[in-house]
């Protein structure tokens, strides 16, 4: 499965220090890549269980909105503990999903190709065959 963001996306959008303070865990003024990681992968399978539903997976290619969508979801992952997550935090995050499922259910597009779904009596139509009747009006006798 391919990210939507890098880290380097991360640094771009919130900044080395920022992006330190988020995921040092244990204290070393550096980025914990493995930390970010998980976050990025936990961001892109949220987006990706919203998004199959109505797109072609994978994405042919990232629309910006994706990526942006994508940092949010990160940050908000990244701050799962009390102290570093914020109401601003948690505010872009369910702006994100808001818009995630507006994109699931078709109100917001993506310019991208849409998956699609069969439609009635293309091929593989079921037919019911039977044999000649065994039991009639005649044959049953006034039974009926």
């Amino acid at each position: 499965m391919a990210a939507y963001i890098t880290q380097q996306d991360l640094i771009e959008r919130i900044g080395k220090d920022e992006l330190i303070i988020l995921s040092d865990r244990e204290g070393t003024g550096e980025i914990n890549t493995a930390v970010v990681d998980r976050a990025i992968a936990d961001a892109t399978d949220e987006i990706n269980m919203h998004l199959s539903s109505r797109y072609l997976m994978p994405l042919p290619k990232v629309p910006e909105t994706i990526k942006r969508l994508a940092v949010s979801l990160t940050v908000y992952w990244l701050s799962e503990t009390e102290v570093t997550m914020s109401d601003l935090v948690k505010g872009r995050y369910q702006n994100a999903v808001k818009t995630l499922k507006a994109l699931a259910d078709g109100s917001m597009r993506l310019g991208l190709p849409e998956a699609s779904t069969p439609g009635e009596n293309t091929a593989g139509d079921v037919q019911l065959v039977s044999g000649k009747r065994l039991h009639t009006r005649k044959t049953l006798g006034g039974l009926l």
